[in-house]
């Protein structure tokens, strides 16, 4: 848990700008764990994927490299000069294939960067989730939208979740777990389905503490 003069200057100074703008009082700040968020969003399936992907993305590199020089003269296919580029085309879509691959496998990382810039907030409006890398973006959560508050973790790390949100994908996606629960809906049209992503605080400190302001947040709407 932080206090607002525990946070560094640049996020202090974001909360403080929103909270002269808004004229409201800031009941809790706190910033996602760097750590934390790394290791919900790792999972085992993650991680043979990337094991498996890379083994073949690396075997079929060296099948291709052994043979570019056959590719290179494309002469022999009657393409001219246009086919000494089938090479360089055929390492352009295997660099998008890696990349892509890159990507989902590296999620977790991403996540943990951005955790840096990620500010976690309570009014005694609203609960806030501020980030401000590439471009700053406040989104908020009045008690109003919050379903069943739900703490998963011990008492100095773990997540609170306050909100839901419905998606709809293709059906033969699969998603990571994550810092989030997905429960999978109805079916859609064919080939998607929708699912319900439970929205919160990630890999905060003290999600007792944090959890306890939540509720303090709906009550004080009641009264």
């Amino acid at each position: 848990m932080y206090y607002l003069n525990d946070l560094d200057n640049r996020s202090r100074q974001i909360v403080e700008d929103e909270l002269n703008q808004s004229g409201e009082t800031l009941w809790w700040v706190g910033k996602p764990q760097p750590w934390g968020t790394l290791w919900a969003n790792f999972s085992l399936s993650q991680i043979i994927f990337g094991v498996c992907f890379f083994g073949i993305a690396i075997f079929i590199f060296r099948q291709f490299m052994a043979v570019f020089e056959g590719f290179s003269s494309m002469n022999s296919f009657g393409l001219g000069r246009v086919g000494q580029y089938f090479p360089y085309l055929f390492l352009l879509i295997f660099g998008l294939i890696i990349f892509n691959g890159l990507k989902t496998i590296l999620t977790p990382i991403w996540k943990a960067i951005a955790s840096f810039y990620t500010i976690y907030a309570v009014t005694d409006k609203r609960a806030m989730i501020i980030r401000w890398l590439p471009r700053k973006s406040v989104r908020s959560y009045y008690p109003q939208d919050f379903d069943d508050i739900e703490r998963i973790g011990d008492d100095m790390l773990g997540n609170v979740t306050f909100t839901k949100k419905t998606i709809s994908v293709d059906s033969g996606h699969t998603y990571s777990k994550g810092s989030f629960t997905i429960r999978f809906g109805g079916q859609g049209s064919y080939g998607q389905s929708t699912q319900e992503v439970l929205m919160g605080f990630t890999a905060v400190s003290r999600p007792r503490e944090v959890e306890d302001v939540l509720k303090s947040l709906v009550e004080s709407t009641r009264s």
